[in-house]
């Protein structure tokens, strides 16, 4: 996992920035979980989805949350892959907090626009 962050200075840039790029994080068999896990979210959406594209949109965009108890790959990609020691390295902590998932889907295409956000504490 160190490779994968120092290879791209990834932990200077997420202190600098904020953010950083890091790739090949998932396996292949965790890329294929991934996709089977939004395609399940897509086909069944919770009680917390919406959907922010409107029915002439070329394409859609929608979220859904909190559906690591109903999508067992989602569980098993926030607790099993290398995603939490990455975003542990990044965030330099011994300790991660397991939140809430959240599934966004933007296909090309679509017209509307992404609204400005921020993820800092309130």
């Amino acid at each position: 996992m160190e490779s994968v962050l120092a290879g791209v200075g990834a932990v200077a840039a997420f202190a600098r920035d904020g953010v950083a790029c890091v790739r090949q994080v998932l396996s292949a068999r965790e890329v294929a979980a991934a996709a089977a896990a939004i395609d399940a979210v897509l086909a069944g959406p919770g009680s917390l989805a919406q959907v922010a594209s409107g029915p002439d949109d070329p394409g859609a965009f929608a979220e859904d949350f909190c559906r690591w108890r109903e999508v067992p790959q989602i569980e098993e990609l926030a607790r099993q892959s290398r995603v939490p020691a990455v975003a542990a390295a990044l965030l330099a902590t011994p300790q991660l907090r397991f939140y809430h998932d959240h599934v966004l889907v933007k296909e090309p295409g679509t017209d509307h626009r992404t609204p400005w956000h921020q993820d800092q504490p309130y």
